[in-house]
């Protein structure tokens, strides 16, 4: 039951190709090794998904590089980093409506790595300068984390490379998670994205940043961890190995009519050249559950069957060698009628998670998070949440209610101190058959210092997403299709704080000035002005009254004479 979980969330979106690995999947060979395959699946509600996978291996410890990234291979040597994880992503993903994501990811950025056992005592130290070269390798905004925005995980995120069998799986202090749910993606963190890879052509390609960033959900991704060879028992000699993947939802849905596209509709653009560097570039169409009336065109020539789901195959390096006019491929979907499923879902969901906020105000309030196990049996997960500092959690709030009794196996919570580090609450319980779980609790919102507030501070701060993982499922395998637990993000939180009114200082700034102004004049006029008396004219009141007089007379005839 426990291998069911994993493997059949892994089933339904491998590609068949994969579908017969155990484990870590690689050839022992000499030289690097680079493949690229791009799944398409329809989903409700007129969306479709399309999961870009690129793969890059060498052996560990070559003295050359190859196909694999150099900047990649410095960047883990120098901090001695085993694995890490980077994503980065804009839009929620709907899995109880869409299912499970490929690639699970949160909303905003997400690192989490483990380092080598020669890292310590300076994890720390080693965590710093890591994210703070990444930020510089993916034009991203990493550097924003720090120490305050940091954990080591007590039972999430294991080990899901060649490292879980190093015998440092259990030392936590060896890893360390962040998330920054505020971070924006756009074409700057694609482009040094897409020079990782080995060639500019291929399934790379279909990769145009207009037409990617305007999807209702896009998620970057990038891991590094070691696999062992297939065959090797031993793992004496482990392989480095990249995957760079780019997971799209797209809007395909029309006001009226059956749903059509094609490559240059999706991605404006068509594959015009293959990658010569490949050894395998393929394009996998799943339509297990798709009952609609429809027509690929060009056709497959190889429909796979594995794991009970059915895929539509293309070969893409056979297909452009064969293609001697140079005639780029491009992929048509033409149907007679809207999308249709077999179920609701394209996968009924194992369990589904989501979070919103409580009470009223701006200076307490609560966080609820609502779990439910839509299985037969009941399922063992662990709960994570991070939040910041100035969200003060207490623990005598937490609050676990069930619509059947659940049972806390295990618990962990690390107070947050003020601007030093958050607030760790990580919870492992049973969650019964067909039942939902309502984890509670109260936070206090903290009044930041005028210095301390973010650009736009009315809009207050985003609390990252809670991970519900599954961990009854197998962990000693490193393929992560396979190998690693069944993760779900529910939504990330936006909390308003209290906020001074920055307006008073500019009113006051304006209001002073105004008075010291009209004041200082009035003062500096008559502290530096010399009064004196006006002299004294003896003239006659006679002639005055007569000059003034005859200048009258003077003037009147002065006219006249104009006039005339």
């Amino acid at each position: 039951m426990r291998r069911w979980i994993s493997l059949s969330v892994a089933i339904y979106f491998l590609p068949p190709l994969f579908l017969g690995v155990s484990c870590s999947a690689s050839t022992e060979t000499p030289s690097d090794v680079f493949t690229e395959e791009l799944t398409l699946k329809p989903l409700p509600g007129g969306f479709l998904l399309a999961h870009f996978q690129f793969q890059t291996q060498r052996l560990e410890g070559a003295e050359y590089y190859d196909l694999f990234p150099r900047s990649i291979g410095d960047v883990i040597k120098k901090y001695n980093v085993e694995e890490f994880h980077l994503s980065l992503t804009n839009g929620y993903w709907r899995h109880s409506v869409w299912g499970y994501a490929p690639r699970p990811a949160p909303v905003g950025a997400e690192l989490w790595a483990w380092f080598a056992p020669q890292t310590l005592p300076d994890v720390t130290t080693a965590w710093a300068g890591f994210v703070n070269t990444l930020a510089g390798v993916f034009c991203a905004s990493l550097n924003a984390i720090k120490p305050a925005n940091s954990i080591s995980p007590q039972l999430a995120f294991s080990p899901e490379g060649a490292s879980s069998n190093a015998g440092h799986g259990g030392n936590r202090s060896l890893l360390r998670y962040a998330s920054l749910p505020r971070e924006n993606v756009c074409t700057e963190n694609l482009t040094p994205w897409k020079k990782l890879l080995p060639c500019s052509s291929g399934l790379v390609q279909l990769l145009d940043g207009t037409a990617l960033y305007s999807q209702s959900h896009h998620s970057l991704g990038v891991e590094v961890r070691r696999v062992c060879p297939s065959g090797e028992s031993s793992c004496t000699r482990p392989r480095l190995q990249l995957t760079q993947t780019v997971t799209l939802v797209m809007d395909v849905s029309r006001p009226r009519g059956p749903i059509n596209w094609s490559f240059s509709d999706l991605f404006r653009g068509t594959v015009r050249s293959l990658c010569s560097l490949s050894s395998r570039s393929s394009i996998y169409f799943d339509i297990t559950d798709n009952k609609t009336e429809f027509t690929l065109h060009p056709k497959p020539r190889v429909m796979t069957e594995a794991g009970g789901r059915r895929f539509a195959t293309y070969d893409i390096l056979r297909i452009l060698a064969e293609r001697k006019s140079g005639k780029p491929f491009t992929l048509n979907f033409i149907s007679k009628e809207r999308f249709a499923f077999s179920s609701g879902t394209p996968s009924e969901p194992v369990i589904t998670s989501h979070r919103y906020l409580t009470g009223v105000g701006e200076e307490g309030g609560g966080v609820t998070s609502l779990i439910t196990n839509n299985m037969e049996d009941e399922v063992e997960v662990v709960y994570l949440e991070v939040l910041p500092w100035a969200t003060r959690v207490y623990l005598h709030t937490f609050r676990l209610d069930s619509s059947s009794p659940a049972r806390v196996q295990w618990q962990y919570y690390s107070p947050g101190r003020d601007r030093s580090s958050p607030y760790h609450l990580e919870t492992a319980f049973l969650i019964p058959a067909r039942s939902s779980l309502r984890v509670s609790y109260r936070i206090e919102r903290v009044h930041l210092k005028w210095t301390e507030h973010v650009p736009d501070p009315h809009h207050g701060i985003y609390m990252g997403s809670g991970v519900l993982i599954l961990t009854n499922s197998p962990s000693t395998c490193t393929n992560s299709s396979h190998g690693s637990p069944l993760r779900v993000y529910n939504e990330a939180l936006l909390v308003t704080l209290m906020t001074p009114d920055f307006s008073m200082p500019y009113n006051v700034i304006c209001l002073s000035s105004t008075v010291v102004a009209i004041a200082f004049g009035s003062l500096h006029n008559l502290m530096t002005r010399v009064f004196a008396p006006a002299p004294a004219k003896n003239t006659p009141i006679w002639k005055a009254i007569g000059s003034r007089v005859l200048q009258s007379i003077k003037h009147i005839f002065t006219k006249k004479v104009k006039q005339s």
